[in-house]
């Protein structure tokens, strides 16, 4: 779970949440504020949406007229999916710099969501980086026995146990595929998604 109500009382106008799991992040920063200040999302293909909902409000597929639409309201949150890959246009950096100030006197934040540290030396020091931990294994469990409940298979916490290090995604998708060629969540399976996670990342030889 991330902690971001502190951060947001005592006036962090921008954080990035190191994470691969976008979605699940934006849910989960949603989650923890309910109440205190509104979560709106942006990606520069759907524009703005509240955050964990599917209507776009805003058709703004510019990210520094996403950042400066922040500027406009109060208590509010901006989660801005990949803002990391803009970092080199000089328009979004000053408009960073520009908002910090304005948005800890409006109770704003802009939360970016990376799955790296990509942040130019020009605004680092505004960000607070924050760490997205990967599901745990009570997370897991959760996620197959939803599964599994949809297609009447009994779960393996052992398969559940196994999938640690795994994300939402990749473990749903090996319980699925274990189901399909298992008839059950098997262990096996949940190790070679790992093998596939780890050659992908390069470590296999390590």
């Amino acid at each position: 779970m991330i902690k971001i109500k502190e951060y947001l009382k005592a006036g962090y106008p921008a954080l990035c949440v190191l994470s691969q799991e976008s979605h699940r992040a934006e849910n989960l920063l949603a989650a923890d504020c309910e109440g205190g200040w509104e979560f709106f999302s942006w990606n520069c293909i759907e524009g703005i949406r509240k955050a964990g909902e599917i209507k776009v409000i805003e058709e703004i597929r510019d990210p520094v007229e996403a950042i400066n639409w922040l500027n406009m309201h109060r208590d509010t949150v901006l989660i801005a999916h990949n803002l990391h890959l803009f970092m080199d246009i000089p328009e979004v950096i000053q408009s960073i710099q520009n908002g910090v100030i304005r948005w800890k006197g409006t109770g704003c934040a802009l939360i970016m969501i990376s799955p790296v540290i990509q942040i130019r030396s020009e605004i680092e020091k505004y960000f607070t980086l924050i760490d997205l931990p990967l599901p745990d294994i009570e997370s897991l469990i959760s996620i197959q026995t939803e599964l599994c409940k949809s297609v009447n298979v009994n779960i393996n916490k052992k398969a559940a146990r196994a999938a640690k290090g795994l994300t939402e995604f990749e473990a749903e998708t090996a319980f699925a595929l274990s189901i399909i060629k298992k008839g059950y969540c098997s262990t096996a399976v949940i190790s070679e998604a790992k093998s596939q996670m780890i050659r992908r990342s390069g470590l296999m030889e390590f």
